[in-house]
This record gives structure tokens, sequence and C-alpha cells, in this order.
């Protein structure tokens, strides 16, 4: 506050908010390092080969966004950090990359956000995607913001037919193209315009999967889950991802506990169209959340962890991670992890 508003200094401001900038652990689990494919033992710029599958590619043009949200986690692209930035200025790296790496099946094109480039633009980097010799290409992605803070891209912008036209090439190619749809509230598919988005990429072939990071304090309200994901079926799109929090910018006021978040997709997913025709209700005790009304193996459960089981009679390994709803006196059943086959830790 001294340095801006009564020395001015520019310079010691700017060195300030990079150090401020570098605590926040800009990329977490060593996305420059680990994740970055290298040849002759150089590393190319705006590629990461993230798992064996699947290649992420960062287009310059694409490395923009329509708003930038504080929970980003890709917030280093935005900032001037260019030794942070992942980008690349054209695609002949990525394709020679992908002719040799025959076990990658899917290419991300991501950012930033893609769509914020013009379709002849965005044409230059799917369109060598498709010759022959990468055949073992199946699924193109492209991670986008637009379906939500900007849905004209797809509806009523001056290349927004054009676009449906390039979707349209690279679905008859016989490529599946994956429009990576984020979406952060059930109010940003309300809008009729998003509605028409949605019903103009599908549409054309391509798929849209919804997308979204489960953010405190913004959505972490199920009904809002159970809405959007309603909604975007009923549009035609496919609900997908749920992410938690990365461990980067300010993620403490935005990061939920697992409990929370887990319990917050469970009671989301039992809205759902299929799901029990109930009311979930939760109440607290002990700091612990009981499910009140849920499927029978969860009804008046509590959710714990392994360290919190410690005085019952159940067998859990030193150091485990696993979240369990703890029921009836004879059973507890693990959302997540297990060593019994069938999923459950059983008693003694």
């Amino acid at each position: 506050r001294d340095l801006v508003l009564v020395k001015k200094d520019d310079a010691a401001i700017a060195r300030l908010v990079h150090a401020i900038r570098m605590r926040m652990n800009p990329h977490p689990a060593g996305q420059m390092t680990h994740n970055v494919p290298r040849v002759n033992d150089a590393p190319l710029k705006g590629l990461q080969h993230k798992y064996k599958e699947t290649v992420l590619f960062f287009p310059s043009s694409g490395q923009t966004c329509h708003a930038y949200c504080t929970f980003c986690f890709r917030w280093p692209q935005f900032v001037g950090m260019d030794d942070l930035k992942f980008d690349a200025r054209e695609c002949g790296e990525l394709v020679d990359y992908l002719k040799v790496h025959t076990e990658v099946t899917d290419v991300l094109i991501t950012g930033g956000d893609p769509m914020i480039m013009n379709t002849r633009s965005l044409a230059e980097f799917l369109e060598p995607l498709l010759i022959p010799e990468l055949a073992h290409i199946q699924n193109i992605r492209i991670g986008t913001k637009s379906v939500a803070y900007w849905p004209q891209r797809f509806v009523s912008d001056k290349d927004s037919d054009d676009l449906m036209r390039l979707f349209e090439k690279v679905v008859a190619s016989g490529k599946n193209l994956a429009i990576m749809g984020h979406y952060n509230h059930a109010v940003e598919l309300r809008a009729p315009i998003a509605q028409q988005a949605v019903k103009r990429i599908v549409g054309t072939g391509a798929t849209l999967r919804m997308q979204g990071p489960l953010i405190r304090h913004i959505n972490e309200d199920p009904k809002s889950w159970a809405e959007l994901w309603t909604t975007g079926v009923r549009l035609g799109a496919i609900p997908y991802y749920m992410f938690v929090e990365r461990d980067t910018g300010p993620s403490e006021y935005f990061s939920l506990p697992l409990a929370r978040a887990h319990e917050a997709f469970a009671l989301a997913d039992l809205a759902l169209p299929g799901a029990e025709e109930i009311e979930p209700l939760i109440r607290r005790e002990g700091g612990l959340r009981a499910f009140q009304a849920a499927p029978d193996a969860f009804r008046g459960g509590e959710i714990v962890s392994a360290e919190e089981l410690g005085g019952a009679d159940v067998h859990t390994k030193e150091g485990d991670a696993t979240l369990y709803v703890k029921g009836a006196p004879e059973s507890v059943i693990p959302l997540c992890g297990g060593d019994g086959a069938d999923g459950a830790v059983e008693p003694h």
C-alpha cells in the first residue's frame, strides 16, 4: 500500500508483485518440468505430454481469454511472465512429434482460450491434425470458457458459420471433436444464446463436454451443479468433469476439503434424473456430515477419514487417505479406494 500510494515506485512495485506471484506456486505438480516433451534434448515450446495418450497444445494466439477468473490455475499465461508461459507459434513441431508418438490418441488444444482466435487462425492449428499420417489421433479437444462468457462466438459472430463448417470438417475426417466447455455455475447456461450455442455445436457432430472447478463461495451448492448438468443434457451436452482447486493462485479462498467436494458431487448426482427422487437432507454432528436421505448404502452414514475411524473395529492401512461412509455397525463403505474386491472394507 505504501509503495503504491506514497512512494509510487514502479520498479519496487514490480519486484514485490513478482515475489508475491512466485509464492503462489505458479506451476503446480511440475508443469514446467515433468510434462514438457524434449526432442534432441531441447524442450518443445507450447506442448505438454501429460498422459501417455494425451498431448496438450498451447497455440500462442489462443493464450488470452474472454475474461480472467481469479481462481484460474493457468494464470501465469496471462500476467506477462513469459518464462513461465506455454505458447507455440505454429503447429509444425506438434505434428512432427505426433508422427513419431503413435501411442498418442488425444490432442487437447488449450490456453488461455483457443476460441479467442478467429476461425481462419483456428483452422491453421486444426487442419494439420487431419492428415493421413496422424490417423492414430482419434480425439481433438478444445478447452474453452467462451460457451459461457461469449456464446456469440458460436451463434452471431461474423465468422460463427465458418466456425461451424470447420467443426463439421474435423468430424467428417473421422475424428471426434470435443468442445470442452467450462461452466462455473448454472446461471451461465440459462441465457437463450448460451443454449443456442450448445445446440449449434452439437449440430455439427461435435460433442460438448461440460466441465468446471468446484469453487467455494461460487458453486458449492449441489443444486447448481444438478441444474447445470440437467440443462446441458437436455441440450445435448455431456457432463464430464468436476475439478477440485489446484494448489496455485489464491486457492485458500476458493478450495474445499475433499470430503466437502465429494459430498457436493454425490448430492448433485442424487438430484439428477434416474436417481432416487428424494431431497437429500444434511445435518452436521460433531463436524461430520450425515446423509439422512440417500440410497440405502449411504442412509444415515457419516463421511469420515481413516484417522477418524481409529475407534472403530475396522482394518485400515496406516496413512490411508480414503474417505469412508460409516453406516451400519456391520460395514464401513469407502467413498474411494479400499482393498476388498467389491470395494468394501470389512470389519474384524
